[in-house]
């Protein structure tokens, strides 16, 4: 591992412990900061590079400088020094508990892998998508679907092409060139034998 990976996980490892100090969860410091629930998890995970912005946003919900956020050696301000807003968002959380975090995640999760294996590698729906998520999400609304595909970073890897009825038809961007033009008749055959 090289210095600069180093220091990135070391500074996931900080939110982390940061996160956990305060009982709240990726999705809690994603409000405060501006940032994607699936960001900070990222960042916890030492899977993305930190620009200075997000390090100081990501300090500032905890009221202190982004340098000392940074310094395992600084001790973790307590609740009552934290801006009000965090204060506001661990009562919250305090209130609603964690399980829904869970649930979501997986949710997302779901949606990474389908996306990864290649799902739409050829025109689908948001319904489509759904079903091929499993059991396990058959509560779920296809509207959830298309709410994560058109936000960042899945909607700059999956684009919609078209509509057939109220569904959009998405498909990853790499091959949406050879489908983008074909007629509506052609994507509803396509999306049939998925």
């Amino acid at each position: 591992m090289n210095t600069e990976d180093k220091y990135v996980k070391e500074y996931g490892n900080q939110v982390q412990r940061y996160l956990d100090t305060f009982g709240i969860v990726e999705e809690d410091l994603a409000k405060l900061t501006g940032a994607t629930s699936n960001n900070i998890k990222n960042i916890i995970n030492g899977e993305v590079g930190l620009n200075i912005k997000k390090m100081i946003n990501i300090a500032k919900a905890f009221g202190i400088p982004y340098y000392h956020f940074a310094n395992p050696k600084v001790a973790i301000p307590s609740l009552n020094k934290l801006p009000k807003s965090t204060q506001a968002k661990i009562a919250e959380r305090q209130r609603k508990g964690i399980t829904l975090r869970d649930n979501e995640n997986k949710f997302s999760s779901k949606l990474d892998k389908l996306i990864f294996k290649g799902h739409f590698n050829t025109p689908t729906t948001s319904k489509l998508t759904l079903a091929a998520m499993g059991e396990e999400f058959k509560d779920k609304n296809p509207s959830e679907v298309t709410s994560l595909l058109s936000r960042p970073p899945r909607n700059e890897n999956i684009k919609s092409i078209g509509k057939l009825g109220t569904q959009h038809v998405y498909i990853h961007k790499d091959h949406a060139e050879k489908f983008k033009k074909l007629s509506n008749d052609v994507l509803m055959e396509l999306i049939k034998k998925k």
